[in-house]
């Protein structure tokens, strides 16, 4: 892929962790504010 685009295998590295990272940092918001609209179901309580 960093020959595809080229870049170099650095700077496709830390495209990958930013990558990562942001969707480490959505899932957990989404979930997050999810749960705070929809409510918890009584089982996870």
């Amino acid at each position: 892929m960093a020959w595809w685009f080229g870049i170099t295998l650095l700077e496709a590295l830390a495209t990958e962790i930013s990558v990562l990272a942001f969707l480490l940092l959505f899932t957990f918001a989404f979930n997050w504010l999810f749960d705070r609209i929809a409510g918890l179901p009584d089982s996870a309580r």
